[in-house]
């Protein structure tokens, strides 16, 4: 299991292709495995009337370009049942030249968020990233990946999840790198990250998977109208409510009070909660047109080290779906 060194790689293991394809047992070869079941499912194709206007030929997940960096190419493969589970490899044979391990899904919203903020290193914290899919369930280590999602991190022997909390490890460890952007010594400003990054994952981030997952074709949440067979019927209708809500809350909340007077959120240098809110941006475009002023504060987040280059699987996966004008 990696330990944590001056010099700090992360990496994801990932079966071949063809062991995802047959979801075998030795899809994954690892000393330990676990198993856990994404927050970012896999898409399918999406239906030809749940978006206003789509790209002819949407892109599948099997066709998102591979990140890739200076080490060597990173080679993907995406395709596997919607309820097949993740298999993580907690030790590998080259886990041990990493101190960091991340495991995470290419074209996930989520996981596009941790990937683009360890871009942010701008190689002096190196990672190798795959993704990890089609190897079957292994229910032994369910007390070590607690909550069966995506993304993850392990470190000195921790397991980190949820995207906030590890946002704010990997501050709190790597304070020479990441510590400025949650500077735990300005009360004032950090007590402002925290109520943005509550807000938007109780707001915005909340309605999302409802207004966009049927438009690309992803499991929807349990509850959802999509997710019901009695309730199917009014998917559409359910979008367009969840997609209202979004575009007034962008308008009313982040474009005229949150990026009103900065050119972050509240702050005029980027903080984790624009590392937690921006990446996401590609796929509230698939349920709405966005304010000019949140197109242009996206444009600035691509001029950050690593962050277009990071979410490049994201928005190869839902540019077809963009609703435009």
């Amino acid at each position: 299991m990696g330990t944590c060194s001056s010099k700090t790689r992360v990496v994801v293991a990932s079966p071949t292709p063809a062991a995802a394809n047959s979801g075998s047992a030795n899809a994954v070869k690892t000393e330990e495995t676990a198993a856990f079941s994404p927050d970012d499912t896999l898409p399918l194709e999406a239906d030809d009337d749940s978006c206003e206007k789509e790209a002819s030929s949407p892109v599948r997940p099997d066709e998102v370009s591979p990140i890739k960096n200076d080490e060597e190419d990173v080679e993907v493969s995406l395709e596997r049942g919607i309820d097949e589970p993740i298999v993580v490899s907690l030790v590998t044979e080259d886990s041990k030249d990493y101190d960091v391990i991340l495991w995470d899904r290419q074209p996930a919203a989520n996981s596009t968020v941790i990937r683009a903020f360890l871009a942010l290193s701008d190689n002096s914290i190196s990672f190798k990233e795959q993704d990890v899919s089609g190897a079957p369930d292994i229910p032994d280590h369910a007390s070590k990946l607690v909550t069966y999602l995506s993304p993850a991190i392990e470190c000195q022997g921790k397991c980190i999840f949820e995207c906030v909390a590890i946002l704010k490890f990997l501050c709190r460890t790597y304070p020479t790198k990441y510590g400025k952007y949650y500077p735990e010594d300005d009360i004032e400003k950090v007590t402002t990250i925290d109520w943005l990054c509550d807000y938007m994952n109780t707001g915005i981030l909340a309605q999302l998977p409802k207004a966009v997952f049927p438009t690309l074709g992803l499991q929807s949440n349990a509850g959802d109208a999509a997710a019901m067979v009695m309730t199917k019927p009014f998917t559409k209708q359910s979008q367009e409510a969840a997609c209202d809500y979004i575009l007034e809350t962008l308008k009313s909340k982040y474009v005229a009070v949150f990026l009103e007077n900065t050119t972050y959120l509240l702050s005029n240098q980027p903080t984790i909660a624009d590392y937690r809110f921006a990446p996401m941006i590609n796929f509230i475009k698939v349920g709405c047109i966005i304010p000019q002023r949140l197109q242009k504060y996206y444009d600035d987040m691509t001029r950050l080290p690593g962050f277009k280059r990071a979410c490049q699987p994201a928005v190869q996966f839902t540019s077809p779906h963009w609703k435009r004008l």
